[in-house]
């Protein structure tokens, strides 16, 4: 790709008002960067991941604060030795913002990462395998590659052996390594033998063939072994299945052999698994979701302290959950809800049955006890009003909602011929604005949720402060929400939150 050198100077973007304000320019150090198009040039092209470049915010008397939108894709770390510079370095192919805030004003680059790190490792180990006369052998797998592509030798045929297959025979006791060559790649493993020729030849018999996965990790099996026989059950590489007293688990994905001595003779089962580990676990409950109650959030009993549950959903276009575990429903359909605590995987069953029809209003209402009056204009003749749920908000014959108890409600309104809802969720009353809780709104406020965005792991709000900062009238906290802040610390907003956006 060609690319036009050019000089690239941002505009700034103003965050707070009402007061005059220092220029501040940010831009690649020495003013220089690659644009990918003329007609835009606050961007940055990083050709490859792990490319950087460093960058300046001239004029500044105070150290900027660095942000990045997406980590993952390209971040920014200032320099400890000039408070005015940074550096910012390619993470993952893609497009994001890196910023700069400084004086009340946020300055922006847009990055622009193209191709992948072009690097490789030559050299990757396969694992390290222990060989003697009851598990003589094994064989060896690399991901992405055909056994028979691979070009194998040992280092020590004295000791093991391995065919044109990455079949590996113990020979003798001893050490040596087994390497394959493929794309320019060594791979290696590591053989511990203590196989003796002298011992005498044990028959093998093939007792079966088992296929693994998520679906069905383990599978009970055995030989025929008279009364009171003693049965030494062993796996060729414990990366894929391991056993125990006839009971195999997969651990992994890959191919082995289970193998099973009893009374002079081996028996051994060809395993074959596709288990990943994220398997959907153990079922907790199920959820029905519907037009008249369209989100739940189900509660974990016993979670240990300091561990966090981690989301996620099996069909998002179905129902989707937060961080917080609050599941949405999307479409009609069936899904999975999967948390996983620590090591432990759970899930819950949702079957959606919500229209599809556009996405029902929200009103939130800040505080036990408060009140918010619905409009019913177009609907002719009487109107009835219904609350899904009472524990959470009520609603009179005037439509005026009050709050009741935190948590989620759908108010509807029937006139006989046509119906409409509302979604009511109250929340803790709160400090509007007051996303880091600190009781007061300020242009911290701001700031702390603009880390938040750039990077949730490290500065996610609290659920509380998520509410706080939601305040420029659309659902959900955006950089807009610390904008909004920004000019109410300045006197240019007055009142928050702004009024929803219909």
């Amino acid at each position: 790709m060609d690319h036009k050198r050019i000089l690239a100077a941002a505009a700034a973007i103003c965050l707070s008002f009402g007061a005059v304000q220092a220029d501040y320019v940010f831009s690649p150090a020495g003013g220089a960067v690659y644009a990918a198009d003329e007609a835009e040039d606050n961007v940055i092209t990083l050709p490859n991941v792990g490319d950087s470049i460093p960058v300046e915010v001239s004029g500044a008397t105070t150290a900027p604060q660095w942000y990045s939108d997406d980590d993952s894709v390209a971040t920014i770390t200032g320099d400890p030795d000039n408070k005015s510079k940074a550096v910012v370095t390619a993470t993952g192919v893609g497009t994001t913002n890196v910023y700069a805030v400084v004086g009340g004003q946020l300055l922006k680059y847009k990055v622009v990462v193209e191709n992948e790190a072009v690097s490789a490792p030559d050299r990757v180990s396969i694992g390290s395998f222990k060989l003697d006369n009851q598990l003589d052998g094994a064989a060896l797998q690399v991901t992405g590659a055909d056994s028979r592509d691979i070009s194998w030798s040992s280092s020590d045929p004295t000791v093991a052996t391995v065919d044109d297959e990455g079949n590996i025979r113990a020979v003798g006791k001893g050490k040596c390594t087994i390497t394959g060559e493929y794309n320019g790649i060594t791979y290696y493993a590591e053989i511990t033998s203590e196989y003796d020729k002298a011992t005498p030849f044990i028959p093998e018999n093939l007792a079966g063939t088992i296929k693994l996965s998520d679906a069905e990790p383990t599978k009970k099996v055995n030989v025929n072994a008279g009364e009171g026989a003693v049965v030494e059950w062993s796996s060729t590489n414990e990366k894929v299945a391991t056993v125990s007293d006839g009971l195999i688990n997969a651990t992994g994905k890959g191919k082995c052999r289970i193998y099973a001595q009893v009374d002079g003779v081996r028996y051994y089962f060809e395993i074959e698994s596709e288990f990943t580990g994220e398997s959907a676990g153990k079922l907790l409950g199920t959820i029905e979701l519907t037009d008249a109650s369209p989100s739940r959030q189900p509660s974990l009993n016993n979670v240990p302290e300091g561990v966090t549950p981690v989301w996620s959903s099996s069909d998002e276009s179905v129902a989707t959950v937060d961080e917080y575990g609050k599941i949405t429903a999307k479409a009609s359909g069936s899904c999975n809800i999967l948390v996983r605590v620590g090591d432990s995987r759970y899930y819950f069953a949702v079957t959606s049955k919500v229209s599809g029809e556009a996405e029902m209003p929200e009103l939130i209402i800040r505080g036990v006890g408060n009140t918010s009056q619905l409009s019913t204009t177009g609907m002719d003749g009487k109107v009835t009003f219904t609350s899904s749920d009472k524990k959470v908000a009520t609603v009179d014959a005037k439509g005026l909602v009050t709050a009741v108890g935190e948590g989620t409600a759908v108010i509807t309104a029937d006139n006989g011929k046509t119906k409409a809802s509302v979604k009511i969720t109250v929340t803790p009353a709160g400090l509007v604005g007051d996303a880091n809780l600190d009781k007061k709104v300020t242009v911290a406020d701001a700031v702390a949720i603009l880390q938040s965005i750039a990077n949730r792991d490290k500065y996610a709000l609290k659920p509380q402060g998520s509410v706080n900062a939601d305040v420029d009238g659309v659902s959900g906290v955006t950089a807009n929400d610390a904008l909004v802040i920004q000019k109410f610390d300045s006197g240019v907003v007055t009142k928050l939150p702004l009024e929803k956006k219909q």
